[in-house]
């Protein structure tokens, strides 16, 4: 009797251990290939306590890796520094790295930029944001203005945490 005892429990065990084996690893299966579409919505950045920057979309998808997001009509976007409006921009279509924060943006685009006070717009049709570096490149050609003067000029780049530009080619003539 003991020996039958023995042997339910041992076959009970090596039946339990098996299928324990057989589920193994199903927890670490990947999430279902997907894309997911909202519409017309916001998003919003956030450091500390405020608002870093935010937008309102036409559409947003997740593409299918679940990192990269492709933002169409963006409007009423607004970059903050020190909880203030610093930078404010619209374009066609951004794409979005939900891990690194960095986005392109395409269309036209356009950035109105406060330089103390001033306000500095940047129209192109391509634009590279890096938020490592806190930096916005406007690879190409872009328009650039303040008030009624406007300029032409190549391979912008825009320094946002220390408010430093740096222009390539320009074409045009403006007064300062």
């Amino acid at each position: 009797m003991v020996k039958r005892l023995a042997l339910i429990a041992t076959i009970g065990l090596l039946l339990g251990l098996g299928f324990a084996l057989w589920r193994a690893g199903e927890e670490d299966l990947p999430p279902p290939t997907q894309t997911q579409t909202m519409n017309e919505g916001q998003a919003q950045g956030r450091r500390a306590q405020f608002a870093s920057w935010q937008f309102t979309y036409n559409s947003a998808t997740t593409l299918q890796d679940g990192v990269t997001q492709q933002i169409d009509g963006i409007h009423d976007g607004v970059y903050l520094k020190n909880g203030k409006p610093f930078v404010r921009m619209h374009a066609d279509r951004a794409i979005y790295n939900s891990l690194s924060h960095d986005f392109t943006v395409n269309g036209p685009v356009h950035f109105d930029v406060d330089d103390h006070g001033k306000i500095r717009t940047f129209d192109a049709s391509y634009a590279v944001w890096t938020e490592a570096n806190q930096t916005l490149s406007i690879p190409g050609d872009a328009t650039v203005g303040s008030g009624h003067e406007r300029l032409t000029v190549s391979n912008v780049t825009v320094d946002l945490s220390k408010g430093q530009y740096t222009i390539g080619k320009i074409q045009g003539a403006a007064q300062p």
